[in-house]
């Protein structure tokens, strides 16, 4: 459909606007960054600009981290885990996720 748009002399800001607008079924976007540096139960995590405070990562070996430090370019991530399974190098995807702690009366 794009190029039969374009041979039709569409402009291709409309047609990059309208593919971008039209909902693809099972896409899904995901951030994907990269453990920088890995030592005492911390990694420190670069290329997730959006994560946030408190929000929860998972690394490529499974391990959960916590996003404790903010800075600009990197992350420090408390890891949840065994932090020698976590490698330099390996992928970390945002969950979008916050940590959250269920309260009821079992708790009390």
């Amino acid at each position: 459909m794009p190029t039969e748009a374009y041979d039709q002399g569409l402009d291709p800001a409309v047609m990059i606007d309208a593919l971008v607008r039209t909902p693809t079924p099972g896409l899904r976007i995901e951030e994907i960054g990269r453990v920088a540096q890995v030592g005492a139960g911390i990694a420190i995590v670069s290329g997730l600009v959006r994560a946030v405070s408190d929000e929860m990562l998972e690394f490529a070996s499974g391990v959960r981290g916590l996003v404790l430090d903010l800075e600009p370019g990197r992350l420090g991530v408390a890891l949840l885990g065994p932090p020698e399974l976590v490698r330099m190098g390996e992928d970390v995807r945002r969950t979008r996720k916050v940590l959250s702690v269920p309260v009821g009366e079992a708790l009390l």
